[in-house]
């Protein structure tokens, strides 16, 4: 199948990918609400958020696009979170953010490349950590959104102490301070 996937035509290969999302979005919902199979349904779930992010990326490249621009980032981003909300699942909140810190980070790469900017672009990825976590000590307060606190939490506390371990050798902070 991956060997010839050149060989086939373009519109085929876009209504595979389609197909495939909606199918497992259709089979999670369908094992989610109609027959009470939680984690089996949030598994396809998952899969239909994971198999949307590539489906991004493959039409890019399928459609002679650009598929080094930060902006697919945001667009698998903006494409799952929704997803989350809608059907309650915490799995695919996380793939949602860890998408939206992709966006961030490769934003900042994109935008200083080789330059004395680049490593204080760090900064800004460590801010945004921090702003996730204030996001989720934000959803507790509300009943409906309470339930994502510990993803939001948990997302800025990894990406935070991620970039406090990477502030403890002593390159990084020559050519911050250069």
């Amino acid at each position: 199948f991956a060997a010839n996937w050149e060989d086939m035509p373009d519109w085929f290969r876009t209504a595979l990918m389609l197909v495939a999302m909606l199918t497992a979005y259709a089979v999670g919902y369908a094992l989610m609400y109609r027959f009470e199979m939680q984690r089996v349904g949030s598994a396809f779930l998952l899969l239909g958020a994971l198999l949307y992010e590539a489906g991004v990326f493959l039409l890019a490249q399928i459609y002679n696009m650009p598929v080094d621009s930060p902006a697919l980032w945001l667009l698998a981003a903006t494409g799952v979170a929704p997803l989350a909300y809608l059907f309650e699942s915490r799995i695919v909140l996380l793939v949602a953010i860890a998408n939206a810190t992709a966006w961030v980070t490769a934003e900042m790469l994109n935008r200083y490349p080789d330059s004395p900017e680049a490593e204080s672009a760090v900064l800004v990825v460590g801010v945004f950590g921090v702003a996730l976590y204030a996001v989720g000590r934000l959803h507790t307060l509300r009943r409906w959104t309470a339930h994502f606190s510990d993803v939001y939490v948990f997302a800025g506390l990894l990406i935070t102490m991620g970039l406090v371990y990477v502030f403890t050798f002593d390159e990084i902070w020559d050519e911050i301070i250069d």
